[in-house]
């Protein structure tokens, strides 16, 4: 069974976690062992009082975000569900490398929970998942300043071509999962910047048959999935351009039969999604 391209993964295991026993006896003892100078231990201390006063000003906020706030006007109070447990708890096994991921499938995201992630700390951070909650080009600014982004899904929120411009510093993105977007082609053609990028899928009402031509740039893509996005036959032999094309997934397209027809005469290796099912002539045919 294949998983889908579109779905963040599980990274292989870090061989670097892996420890073994070891022999009492090799261990340096007395004067073998290093000793720190008073220069060392003072830069020591001021790395860790750093980093307990940044994850301590994060809990704080998050903590300081969970009270309810009535406004002047006497409406309902409202919770911003920044002080979600779930998601300081995630934070923090990040940063204290017991977790590579922020999985975010019930807890509401806003930006400024992502805009008060305490960036400098999570250096290990690759994935990043967003199910709930509404996200738009401020908050993905702030999760583009991650130095080891690599996957990214945001749900239900309308990034557009501003926000993707933010990621062509991410140099490890190799995901990017925005079904709800406001992007346009011009928000496309600032993706060929990011060149890891290797899975994209996108649903956005701001893209045409046009978008194909900017897609088509994209050469490092393996596996594409649009969403909402009326491509037409030319449109469908205008991505089956990308070199190394192995997925496409296509959600209410304009593509006809004798379009399906050419693909397969000319791409038979392409494994093949249309409204969320395999084509019948797919001859990768399997069951997910």
């Amino acid at each position: 069974m294949n998983p889908s391209p579109f779905k963040p993964v599980t990274s292989p295991p870090d061989t670097h976690t892996v420890t073994s026993k070891i022999d009492a006896d090799s261990r340096p003892t007395g004067s073998q062992r290093r000793r720190w100078s008073p220069k060392g231990l003072i830069v020591g201390l001021i790395v860790i009082v750093a980093c307990v006063f940044v994850m301590g000003s994060f809990l704080r906020r998050q903590s300081e975000s969970a009270v309810d706030v009535t406004g002047a006007t006497g409406e309902e109070s409202i919770d911003s569900g920044q002080g979600h447990p779930d998601f300081a708890a995630q934070v923090a096994n990040v940063v204290a490398g017991d977790s590579t991921r922020l999985l975010f499938a019930d807890v509401p995201i806003s930006d400024g929970m992502l805009q008060d992630l305490p960036v400098q700390l999570l250096t290990g951070l690759d994935t990043v998942v967003a199910d709930q909650g509404v996200v738009t080009d401020e908050g993905l600014t702030a999760l583009a300043k991650l130095p080891g982004l690599e996957q990214l899904r945001l749900r239900h929120s309308p990034i557009t071509d501003a926000g993707v411009a933010a990621l062509v510093g991410c140099e490890k993105l190799w995901l990017l999962n925005l079904p709800q977007c406001q992007v346009s082609s011009k928000g496309i053609e600032s993706l060929k910047k990011v060149t890891a990028l290797t899975q994209l899928r996108l649903g956005s009402p701001r893209l045409g048959n046009e978008a194909c031509t900017a897609i088509a740039e994209l050469k490092s893509l393996r596996g594409l999935h649009l969403i909402g996005v009326p491509v037409t036959d030319e449109g469908l032999q205008t991505l089956a351009s990308l070199p190394n094309l192995d997925s496409l997934y296509l959600d209410d397209s304009e593509v006809t039969e004798a379009g399906w027809d050419w693909l397969f005469q000319h791409h038979p290796q392409l494994h093949v999604h249309v409204d969320q099912a395999h084509h019948d002539r797919d001859p990768n045919l399997h069951s997910h």
